[in-house]
C-alpha cells in the first residue's frame, strides 16, 4: 500500500513505504530498518511538515520525514490494516483509526487510545476503514465491515450509530465506500459480500431513509488518498 508525497518539501514526490523513503529513481533516501506496515500520512504537530504513521504487525508507529520514530504503541486490536486519518473527535486535531482482528482502535495524535470497539477479523486482520460526516457536525465517523456486520461508529467515542447484520465476508484489504451512487445528492454507503460465514453474497448500498445524511461526491478514493495527488474532482 506504497504512495506517492513529497515528504521532505523538495518538490519532488518520493514513494512512501513502512520503513523505507525511495525517490523517484528507486533508490532510498532513508531506510530506518524497522518492520514495514501500511503506510498513511499527515501533519500531526502543525508544523506544517508531514509525518508518517504505520500500522500493522500488532504496532502503531509514527514517524518523522526522516524515519525517526515519535512514538510506537502495541495495537489492541492486535495485527492492523491500512490507517484512516481523520479528525474523529471534532478537536481540529488529526487521530488514527487502525481496523485490527479483535477491535477497531482510533488512536490519539500522541499514541494513546482514544477509544476501541470489540470486532471480529480472523481471515485477514487487515482491512481498511472509511470515514464521513455524515450529519455536518465536524465528527467523522467511522464506516467498517469485519467478517460479519458493517458498522458506523461515533468517531468522538465509537458509539455504534449503524449495525447491519446482512453481512459477511472473508476479508482483505477492502473497506465501505460512502458516494453518492444514484445522483440524489446524498451519500450512501456501499460495502462487499462474499459467503464465508453465512449466505450474503456481491454489493449491497444503503441508503438513509430519512434523507439526513450530508451530499457527497461520486467517487471515493483509496487507502492513501491526498487530495493534492487526486486529479479527477468530479
Amino acid at each position: 500500500m506504497s504512495f506517492a508525497a513529497d515528504v521532505d518539501g523538495d518538490g519532488v514526490q518520493e514513494v512512501v513505504v513502512g520503513n523505507a523513503l525511495y525517490r523517484p529513481d528507486g533508490s532510498a533516501k532513508w531506510n530506518n530498518g524497522l518492520t514495514d506496515g501500511y503506510p498513511a500520512i499527515a501533519d500531526f504537530d502543525g508544523d506544517d511538515a508531514p509525518e508518517i504513521v504505520i500500522a500493522g504487525g500488532g504496532i502503531v508507529r509514527l514517524q518523522n520525514a526522516g524515519g525517526g520514530t515519535i512514538w510506537s504503541v502495541t495495537n489492541p486490536g492486535q495485527a492492523g490494516g491500512p490507517p484512516t486519518i481523520a479528525d474523529f473527535d471534532g478537536d481540529g486535531a488529526p487521530e488514527i483509526g487502525v481496523a485490527g482482528r479483535t477491535a477497531y482502535v482510533v488512536f490519539d495524535g500522541d499514541g494513546a487510545v482514544l477509544w476501541q470497539q470489540p470486532t471480529i477479523d480472523f481471515s485477514s486482520s487487515a482491512t481498511g476503514s472509511s470515514v464521513y460526516d455524515f450529519e455536518g457536525d465536524g465528527i467523522a465517523d467511522v464506516v467498517y465491515a469485519d467478517e460479519e456486520f458493517l458498522y458506523v461508529f461515533a468517531g468522538n467515542d465509537g458509539t455504534i450509530k449503524l449495525k447491519y447484520a446482512e453481512h459477511n465476508n472473508a476479508t482483505i484489504i477492502e473497506y465501505p465506500l460512502i458516494l453518492d451512487v444514484d445522483g440524489d445528492g446524498e451519500v450512501e454507503i456501499v460495502v462487499v459480500h462474499w459467503n464465508y460465514m453465512g449466505a450474503e453474497t456481491g454489493v449491497t448500498v444503503l441508503g438513509d431513509m430519512d434523507q439526513s445524511w450530508r451530499p457527497g461526491r461520486k467517487i471515493w478514493n483509496q487507502h492513501a488518498y491526498s487530495i493534492t495527488n487526486n486529479t479527477n474532482m468530479a
